[in-house]
């Protein structure tokens, strides 16, 4: 493979990530304002950690540093997105 089309490639799968990491924040502000609507709490660190548990398993043990990384800086932004959603519907 030439050095333009793994560049392609990574390419490729930031705009992939990209529309993944939109929907899940849409869907982070949709749980912020469920929780808003409903008065009930939206963080369930339990959950979280479930969820990264699982993940884990199902990655690589030479990329799990890496997923663990990724997920937890994925989950620490949703959490500020939601907060700011949640000071927005407040005032």
């Amino acid at each position: 493979m030439e050095l333009e089309d793994l560049r392609a490639g990574l390419c490729r799968e930031e705009l992939r990530l990209t529309e993944a990491f939109k929907e899940y924040m849409l869907i982070s502000s949709a749980l912020a304002e469920y929780g808003h609507e409903n008065n009930v709490p939206v963080s369930d660190r339990a959950a979280e950690e479930e969820r990264l548990k699982n993940s884990l398993k199902a990655t690589d043990a030479y990329l799990r540093p890496y997923m663990e990384e990724f997920l937890t800086t994925l989950y620490a932004l949703s959490w500020a997105f939601r907060s700011e959603i949640l000071d927005d519907l407040e005032d």
